[in-house]
């Protein structure tokens, strides 16, 4: 007897319960899947290495076949195929592939053979700034010369107090018209009486200067005058 999957009900915390009744317990439920007779063990203990083909012939080498082609001066895919055709190259195996030691140092031939400069050799510039007598190994351990751009910077002090001095700008066409402007305007209202550029007097006890239009009077709107309502009142 059969039932029916959809309203069949998962009890929690436990498994789902089949909807087949009376099944026996060789029954499979899917695709029976066969399992190997030959394990992770067995795979483990029988480990075998892989074993090249002494027959094998080897690959070809792209890399030396487009040198070769560039060599010669071919950069067109067609004349670098058809090079290759005529000019086959393969990879290199067994003991041509190892890679081959690296070249011998120049000491090894020379023992003469000096890297960097020599301890006894002083450039023109050394000698310049240090002199000719080979800096004490004891200035040198001890930083002495960490210093040395400091103390000569200070030594130029003078020279930079001179640099740091307040230099007055040198005037220009445009401001010696601006000044010679104001300077002929100023004499000219002196010269007329009135103390100040726009002709009005200022002297005391006279009216301040106005704009035009506000040297009239203002006068009130026509109509009857404004009256303050009950609830406009404090």
């Amino acid at each position: 007897m059969k039932t029916n999957v959809l309203i069949s009900k998962t009890e929690l915390g436990k498994v789902k319960r089949t909807t087949f009744n009376n099944s026996s317990p060789d029954t499979t439920y899917g695709a029976a899947m066969p399992h190997d007779a030959e394990g992770a063990w067995q795979v483990i203990s029988k480990w075998q290495e892989h074993v090249p083909n002494p027959h094998a012939k080897p690959g070809p080498d792209f890399r030396a076949m487009n040198k070769a082609a560039a060599d010669s001066g071919l950069v067109s895919s067609t004349q670098i195929r058809t090079f290759r055709e005529g000019h086959p190259a393969t990879l290199k195996t067994g003991v041509e592939s190892v890679t081959k030691a690296a070249p011998r140092l120049p000491s090894h031939k020379d023992p003469s053979f000096t890297y960097g400069k020599p301890a006894t050799y002083r450039s023109a510039e050394e000698v310049r700034n240090f002199g000719l007598a080979e800096p004490p190994v004891k200035g040198l351990v001890q930083g002495a010369y960490s210093h040395a751009w400091v103390d000569m910077n200070l030594a130029r002090q003078d020279e930079f107090d001179v640099r740091r001095k307040y230099i007055k700008p040198a005037p220009t066409a445009a401001t010696e018209g601006h000044a010679l402007g104001a300077q002929q305007t100023i004499a000219k209202h002196s010269s007329s009486g009135s103390g100040s550029p726009t002709g009005k007097s200022t002297a005391a006890g006279s009216s301040s200067w106005k704009m035009k239009k506000f040297e009239s009077k203002a006068e009130p709107p026509l109509g009857e005058p404004y009256t303050i309502c009950a609830h406009h009142r404090a």
